[in-house]
């Protein structure tokens, strides 16, 4: 995720490691630590057969348009748990 954020957004996982270590009272006593991200995303409403359809393929100038009263966008939300 460090690379994939281009450094912008997520802390390189040495820098994370070390504040973990730092944080942790009870290391070595049965004490996982564990990492987390928690991101929104942002999908291109092109769905076929929607009437929340967003946006339109136009094969002719090969670029979208949008549907004028819809979002383009829609919004979902990920979360990903991990022991480090």
């Amino acid at each position: 995720m460090y690379n994939a954020g281009k450094a912008k957004k997520f802390l390189h996982s040495k820098v994370l490691e070390k504040i973990v270590d730092e944080k942790i009272e009870f290391k070595g006593k049965n004490v996982v630590p564990i990492g987390i991200i928690n991101t929104d995303f942002d999908i291109l409403s092109d769905w076929e057969n929607s009437e929340y359809k967003g946006v339109v393929f136009d094969s002719i100038q090969k670029k979208y348009n949008q549907i004028i009263g819809n979002e383009p966008f829609y919004t979902l939300q990920s979360v990903y748990l991990s022991n480090l």
